[in-house]
């Protein structure tokens, strides 16, 4: 009988390392996807929060009187491009000139966040897409971060 054959034998040291080394690197993709997915999942919340804090705020501006200080078209201008394409609110500094916003309303805080907000008013004369509400005042938001 042969006694180096045996049916027993396991791995050698060479085959548990390699198992290792490829199980430490999948577990490290692993661990940065996961940590990439709870970055999107803050900026998710923080878009959905902007979102519903905008519908509330647009929904009190449905309502305000029409000569509301909220409701003048200050920079005429802007009436174009009320729905800002180039994403200029999401800049660190607030644009200016044609791009300016109309008015500019109290920060609103929510939680530990603050949120600035910033109001576009097109005038009556001005067309517009379809898609666009029919009161006329599309917000311009921007998310300023946590408050310090």
């Amino acid at each position: 009988m042969n006694r180096n054959r045996n049916p027993h034998r396991g791995f050698s040291l060479l085959e548990t390392v390699i198992a290792m080394v490829l199980v430490a690197l999948s577990m490290t993709v692993l661990l940065m996807a996961f940590v990439a997915s709870s970055q999107f999942g803050v900026l998710s919340r923080r878009q959905a929060t902007a979102l519903a804090l905008a519908s509330s705020i647009a929904g009190q501006l449905n309502y305000a009187p029409y000569g509301d200080a909220r409701l003048v078209n200050n920079n005429v201008q802007n009436d174009t491009n009320f729905a800002d394409p180039d994403g200029l609110y999401a800049q660190p500094t607030l644009p200016t000139g044609n791009d300016a916003p109309d008015s500019t309303m109290p920060v609103q805080n929510v939680g530990n966040e603050s949120y600035e907000v910033y109001v576009n008013v097109v005038s009556t004369s001005t067309s517009f897409p379809e898609w666009a509400t029919a009161t006329g005042i599309p917000p311009r938001w921007r998310w300023a971060g946590p408050s310090p």
